[in-house]
């Protein structure tokens, strides 16, 4: 429901958003960080205040086509999405409080109280932080991802209309960068070593890239089935033939993983078996690292002195597997250096951001590689260890159990309306889940705004999903 409704502000509106545009992508193409932001200003009173629904979906579209502008000092933002979440965020705060429509029943949910608790976890090791500014900048960018992904979904998601008109709107702005991507790439003859210079100026690197794909896959494969004219149907399969297509282009080894634990957790969920996965996923990973401590063992799978960056993707899987690629083997190096800091501080952390400034005392110098140097101010490649590393053993844990509590909510919600419609997608929403949670054994992506917001939206529309309509309505949406 809107605040305020004025239609004859729609003209003032419209101009705000299309000068906002044009001076966005002048500043993409002039390299000038705050112009984006001033156009904005009047449009975000404007959108927020009269038509906040079209400001939700508004950012969603702009998420594949979000640029991150640095200030300096490690503070950044991406443009024009955040600017965009940081209003929203105050415009459903204010709705929460005041409106009377809102549904405050669904945010009585274990997984929201858990949810509490872990941004709670996350003020108090921002004030213990070795680093509080660059702490309370992560918790704010915290905030302005969770309030506009779970309050927006409850405002905005009312009808199964609106939830494909959300995945609609985001595969049409993602397949542009796709296609802008793979004609760059082709200039190249789709080579190895060109890769990550092609989806520029919207993605940072092919793993950023890579991932939005992976995790919005399934729901590129929900829309086919659901869709219900022939051409739609032969548009959609030619769309997720490109998808896959980009993703292996995209020469991510974590995304092929991902791609094929997908179908992996699609039939556990299907089958009810999550509960059992989940349990033995964390016997093995304690396995795992209690082998590699016993005795010291880690210390044999230092990196040989012949690691090497190849050109071609093919010598670079079988250095993967030799042990002598030198991305992987930098990722043991920062693992190493991650464990003895979580041994140190293992409680409280070292803060929210605290993982770059500090790391450097930790490293092991036989683990150390020739790009070591980090130029890039890149953590340590497991958004797992990261948590225990900058929030502390109980941040992590917290983390851990979020996701616990979403993938055993999403089985039994499937499990009670499998025969329905709505099942399916309980499926699509927990296999997206599962391409996030996979990647970032090998990355920390739920920093960024296409991937982190994308993370709460999905348990946001986990939430509202239970009091849409049922299939007949769903059918003709």
């Amino acid at each position: 429901m809107s605040l305020v409704k004025n239609t004859r502000s729609s003209f003032v509106l419209g101009l705000s958003l299309g000068l906002g545009v044009l001076l966005t992508m002048l500043a993409w193409v002039f390299e000038i960080k705050l112009l984006p932001f001033i156009p904005l200003i009047p449009f975000l009173l404007a959108a927020g205040i009269m038509y906040p629904k079209y400001l939700f979906f508004l950012t969603i579209a702009l998420l594949p086509v979000s640029r991150t502008v640095e200030f300096g000092a490690g503070l950044s933002l991406s443009f024009p999405t955040e600017p965009l979440l940081i209003f929203l965020s105050f415009v459903l705060i204010v709705e929460l409080v005041y409106s009377q429509k809102m549904r405050r029943d669904l945010l009585i949910k274990p997984i929201i109280f858990v949810i509490l608790l872990y941004l709670l976890w996350i003020g108090l090791t921002s004030i213990t932080s070795q680093n509080p500014l660059l702490s309370i900048k992560y918790l704010l960018a915290k905030l302005w991802f969770v309030l506009p992904a779970l309050l927006g979904s409850i405002v905005f998601l009312k009808s199964w209309a609106d939830i494909k008109r959300l995945v609609w709107i985001f595969h049409g702005i993602l397949s542009c960068t796709i296609l802008w991507t793979l004609a760059r790439h082709s200039l190249s003859g789709f080579a190895f070593d060109q890769v990550n210079f092609t989806m520029t100026p919207f993605y940072p690197n092919h793993v950023d890239y890579a991932v939005v794909i992976t995790m919005f896959l399934p729901f590129n494969l929900w829309l086919y089935t659901v869709a219900k004219s022939t051409n739609v149907k032969r548009y959609l399969l030619l769309s997720n033939a490109i998808f896959v297509v980009a993703i292996y282009l995209s020469y991510t080894r974590a995304c092929y993983v991902a791609v094929f634990l997908e179908f992996l957790v699609f039939y556990g969920l299907k089958y009810r078996v999550m509960r059992f996965a989940i349990p033995l996923a964390l016997v093995a990973t304690l396995s795992l690292i209690g082998f590699l401590l016993h005795e010291n063992q880690y210390l044999s799978y230092t990196p040989s002195t012949s690691t090497v960056m190849h050109d071609e993707f093919g010598d670079h899987m079988s250095s993967t597997f030799e042990g002598k690629d030198v991305s992987s083997m930098e990722r043991i190096y920062r693992w190493v250096a991650g464990a003895h800091m979580i041994a140190d501080r293992p409680v409280l952390g070292f803060g929210p951001n605290g993982f770059v400034p500090n790391y450097r005392e930790y490293t092991v110098f036989i683990f150390e590689t020739w790009v070591s140097d980090n130029p890039e101010q890149s953590t340590v490649h497991n958004y797992y260890m990261l948590q225990a590393i900058e929030l502390g053993i109980p941040g992590m844990l917290l983390f851990i159990l979020i996701l616990i509590l979403y993938f055993l909510d999403i089985e039994g919600k499937y499990a009670r309306e499998n025969i329905e419609a709505k099942g399916v997608f309980y499926l699509v929403l927990g296999v997206s889940m599962s391409s996030i949670v996979i990647t970032n054994l090998f990355g920390d992506l739920i920093e960024t705004d296409k991937i982190g917001f994308f993370f709460f939206l999905l348990m946001g529309m986990s939430l509202v999903v239970p009091a849409l309509g049922k299939s007949s309505t769903f059918n003709h949406a």
